[in-house]
This record gives C-alpha cells, sequence and structure tokens, in this order.
C-alpha cells in the first residue's frame, strides 16, 4: 500500500520532534518538559480537546472524526518516559541529560503518536473520535494504572485501545497486530536470606548467603520453566518392546503409571520422506489396539473439569475415552487422523474440538455439509494454520523456513497448542506457539527427538517478525 503524501510531507517534522525529546529524557512521572511538549504540539495541530496532569503528568488528546454514526471511540497510546542509562551513542541529538537516555524507544513512540495526531487532525474522513494517550512511568512506575484510576477511559467513552509500538526486527514499512497478552511484565518481591558468620578458613562452620542465594535464584527460573509447560499423563499400551519408548518419557517427567504393557509388539509407523520433505506414512496398529475401558477409567480418575483430554484415531476404544472424558467435564480434543469418516461419527457428539489438515476438513464438510457445527482446527503445512467455529474464525501465518522433514510436524503443533491452552491462553495464542514449535520441528530429522523445548520456541517467535493475526 502506498503511504500517503501527506504523512510524507511530514515525516521530517516528527523525526525533529523524536530527536528533541531525545535530547531531553525524563524519567518515571517527571516527564515535565516532553508532557509540555506534547500538549503544545497537540494544540497546534488543531486537537479538538488537550487534558493535561491525567495520572500526575499523562497527557489526553481528543480528535473528532467527520462523522459519528457508530459512536466508535479508539484510543491510541504512547509512553513518554526514559531510562536510568548512559548514553554513549556520540549522535548529534544524544541525551543531554547526564545518566539518563531514552534506550527503550520512547522518543519514537511518542513522535508517531504525535505524527498520527497530526495527520488525523488535518484528515477527519473516518466515523468516531480517536483518544491520543501519552503515559508517563511504563519503566516500572505504574504510569498507565494511574492515568486508568482517574476514569478518563470512561469519560472520553473508549471502546479499544491500541499501543504504539517500535518493533525491532520487523521489516521497512510494516505494521504487525496481536491481541491479548504479549509484552513481559515485572513484579517486585524480596527473600532475605539468614545465614550463619565465620572465617573463610572454616566455610564448614559458616553458613554462606551468598551461595544460598545463588540458589534460590536458579531454583525460581527452574520452577518457571517446568510451569511453562503442562502436567502430562499418558494412558495407553506399549508392546513388550518398548522400553525405550517409557524411558524417553520419563525423562521428560510425564507420568508413565497409566501405560500398559502389553504382549503384542509396539504400535509403529514406517515413514517414507520425499525430497521435499514430505512425508508418506504406513501404519502398524500393534499395542495400540488393545487398549481396555477399566484402564482408561483408571487414568483419568484424577482428572478435572477443563482439564484437556487430546486423543486421535491410531488408538482403540476412542468414542468411550472421549465420553468418559466429557462425563468429567473435560475439554476433549480429538485429531482425525488418520481420517475416517465412520470413526468422526463415533466420537462425534463427545468432542469439543476436532483436528483436521486441509485434505481432511475437504473430506469432513463433504460429508457433513451444513449440519457440522463443531469448532474446527485446521493445521495447513506451510500456510498456518486456522480455527473455525460458529462466532468465530482465526487465521495465523507459519514462519518460513526450509523444511528437512514434516514427520510429527502435526504432532508437535497439536501438543504445544493444547499445552498452551490448558495454561489459560487464548486460542490465538496457542495456534501461534505452536505454528513456531512446528516450524522448528520440521527442520530437523526425527520424530519426538526433533520436538523442541519451549525455551527454543520463545527465543524463535522472539527473533522471528511478528505475524499479524486476522479476525474475521
Amino acid at each position: 500500500m502506498p503511504i500517503d503524501k501527506q504523512i510524507l510531507e511530514i515525516h521530517e517534522d516528527i523525526v525533529s520532534i523524536r530527536r528533541k525529546i531525545h535530547e531531553l529524557p525524563e524519567l518515571m512521572f517527571d516527564t515535565f518538559k516532553t508532557s509540555k511538549l506534547v500538549a503544545e504540539k497537540l494544540r497546534l495541530f488543531g486537537v479538538d480537546e488537550v487534558v493535561e496532569g491525567v495520572g500526575r503528568t499523562g497527557v489526553i488528546g481528543k480528535i473528532k472524526g467527520g462523522r459519528n454514526s457508530t459512536n466508535k471511540v479508539i484510543a491510541l497510546r504512547a509512553d513518554m518516559d526514559a531510562l536510568p542509562i548512559t548514553e554513549k551513542t556520540n549522535l548529534p541529538y544524544s541525551s543531554k541529560v547526564e545518566g539518563v537516555m531514552h534506550a527503550c524507544g520512547h522518543d519514537g513512540h511518542t513522535a508517531m503518536l504525535l505524527g498520527a495526531a497530526k495527520y488525523l487532525s488535518k484528515n477527519r474522513d473516518f466515523d468516531g473520535e480517536v483518544i491520543l494517550i501519552f503515559q508517563p512511568a511504563e519503566e516500572g512506575g505504574g504510569g498507565g494504572k494511574e492515568m486508568v484510576e482517574t476514569g478518563f477511559l470512561d469519560k472520553f467513552g473508549v471502546q479499544e485501545v491500541y499501543g504504539m509500538h517500535n518493533w525491532p526486527g520487523l521489516s521497512k514499512g510494516s505494521f504487525a497486530i496481536k491481541s491479548g497478552k504479549f509484552f513481559a511484565a515485572a513484579d517486585f518481591f524480596t527473600i532475605t536470606v539468614e545465614g550463619l558468620g565465620g572465617h573463610a578458613a572454616n566455610p564448614h562452620k559458616t553458613i554462606d548467603t551468598t551461595l544460598v542465594a545463588s540458589q534460590i535464584v536458579n531454583s525460581i527460573q527452574s520452577i518457571a520453566a517446568r510451569k511453562a509447560g503442562s502436567d502430562v499423563v499418558h494412558i495407553g499400551a506399549i508392546g513388550f518392546d518398548g522400553e525405550h519408548i517409557l524411558n524417553n518419557l520419563k525423562k521428560l517427567k510425564i507420568n508413565t503409571k497409566h501405560i500398559y504393557i502389553s504382549s503384542v509388539k509396539t504400535g509403529h509407523a514406517n515413514i517414507t520422506i520425499d525430497p521435499k520433505g514430505e512425508n508418506a506414512i504406513t501404519f502398524f496398529a500393534g499395542a495400540n489396539d488393545d487398549q481396555a475401558l477399566e484402564r482408561i477409567s483408571l487414568g483419568l480418575e484424577s482428572a478435572l473439569p477443563k482439564d484437556i483430554f487430546l486423543l486421535q484415531n491410531e488408538v482403540s476404544l476412542v468414542p468411550e475415552a472421549a465420553k468418559i472424558a466429557r462425563s468429567k467435564s473435560m475439554m476433549v480434543i480429538y485429531s482425525a487422523a488418520p481420517f475416517s469418516i465412520t470413526h468422526l461419527e463415533s466420537v462425534y457428539d463427545f468432542v469439543d474440538l476436532i483436528v483436521v489438515n486441509e485434505t481432511e476438513h475437504a473430506l469432513l464438510i463433504e460429508e457433513f455439509g451444513p449440519s457440522f457445527n463443531k469448532p474446527l482446527l485446521i493445521t495447513k503445512g506451510s500456510k498456518g494454520s486456522s480455527y473455525i467455529s460458529a462466532t468465530t474464525k482465526i487465521n495465523c501465518a507459519a514462519p518460513s523456513v526450509k523444511p528437512v522433514d514434516t514427520t510429527g510436524a502435526g504432532d508437535t503443533y497439536l501438543g504445544y497448542f493444547a499445552s498452551y491452552l490448558d495454561q489459560g491462553n487464548a486460542i490465538d495464542a496457542s495456534m501461534e506457539i505452536a505454528s513456531f514449535a512446528s516450524a522448528i520441528q520440521v527442520t530437523r530429522k526425527g520424530t519426538s527427538d526433533a520436538i523442541p523445548s519451549l525455551e527454543k520456541v520463545i527465543s524463535f517467535s522472539n527473533e522471528s517478525q511478528v505475524k499479524a493475526l486476522i479476525f474475521d
């Protein structure tokens, strides 16, 4: 989309404002000069209403659209405060305040929003009103909270708020948008460690508080990492030859108490891979067919309402298992693979979400037509994934990678999706993390060993461009 000529015309002015703000950085709520500059510019640009001193030093502006048939009120927000960092860039517009610097882009945020204010004040061909929010004390001061507590959101009738934010790594000229939780937040707490003093020559007679404190830090990080994943219980059967499977699951801290050792061989798949990394699978059921209803019931005995029960067609007693899970008010996610209309019909009434690929989706729609009314999660490989329900449609793009082996990509996606959903995340966020996980997985050879850690997935997602989610 070409850039509006009027935006290009104000570009130099906005750059100049940003550099001026950069020269005079202010901390926390002490954004007196910045707030004054913002208010002056808003009035100069012709903003309809300017309110200063909101949440101490916050500034609010209001721009009325050329029409107001919908009464829509959208807010755009930017932060203004800097950080206690000494600038050593030697730029012509570097900080003139010792020990203070705009090192997190807030000068850019403020300048961008002022640019939007100037443009919208001159071009009012929109419906409703735009509220401009310039917030102090984003860097740990709770400036947003103080502004909200003044009641300005209700006073101006704000319905939606969009944060203006720089994003290093996003291609020039691009915009990205994401709903729900996104950026990090910090909490503060104090831990007091009591030790016992002594001489360095007799360390065994002392309690070294430094060492203890270090161990506490490590433990907290371990706990956080563990909590990032869900507690997993496997219910099923393996053959007498499947000891290595149990060992691998136990290494991952997965509950294997309800895995039955059968007298037949472990189920397995023969997989061939073409030069493009795509696969073809021949399946041998083996112990997968040696399920027992009483063992399934026992495995689900401790399940709680809203726990997620994940199952697919490669095992026996699928409808029976889904029915038991539903009776416990669990969320039942059914992966319809290997696809069978007969299998789908047998489990249909007991599932909450059906997972299919594009080919399976076409077969499903062909069979059921308009009568199909279950939420669907459709995996599309490199084209991403889609969620469809009666009220919602979400499309999630897939990161661009060069696949080596697509075996297990769907399983990786579904495992991450279910885990993230289980932790209380929204469907869109769960789809996004699952997309990053499966993207990494296809760049590696193998199946379970190729599944990436959560740490790796998050790192990859942070390094990658933010993909816009499309809501219809």
